[in-house]
């Protein structure tokens, strides 16, 4: 297997690990509603805020490193569903915060998600939880 194989299946396999949550909570009914949901900012801030952990080392939260040795296909999608989720789990947090309960515009992270997926897809690494069929609703 080479090193980007290796790669690709740490990155997508932390997608699978930690991607379910934001995806049965918030994305699909995101999809099937023409992007409105109930959201508490809080916990939207928590699931997406989640999503930038992938590809680090146990105990901590910067993957960037492993991202950067995965296939450009799978380390371009990853690299833009984090910078996505850290923006919106950022507004998502400071909008909690705030009190203003307002949740920004998900749409650059709901396409880095569904790229994400993808891409993990095509390379052989589907998300359990991602059935592309429950979202034709």
């Amino acid at each position: 297997m080479s090193t980007a194989s290796s790669t690709d299946q740490q990155v997508c396999g932390d997608l699978e690990r930690v991607g379910g949550a934001f995806y049965n909570g918030y994305y699909k009914q995101l999809m099937l509603s023409g992007g409105h949901a109930d959201a508490v900012p809080i916990q939207l801030a928590a699931q997406v805020s989640v999503l930038t952990t992938i590809g680090a080392p146990d105990g901590e939260i910067d993957g960037a490193t492993a991202i950067a040795g995965a296939s450009q296909a799978v380390g371009s999608a990853m690299t833009g569903m984090v910078r996505d989720a850290a923006i919106i789990g950022k507004g998502a947090a400071d909008s909690s915060v705030s009190g203003v309960d307002h949740i920004p515009d998900m749409t650059s992270l709901l396409t880095a998600f569904t790229t994400a997926t993808v891409e993990c897809s095509k390379a052989g690494y589907q998300p359990s939880w991602f059935d592309p069929s429950e979202l034709t609703g």
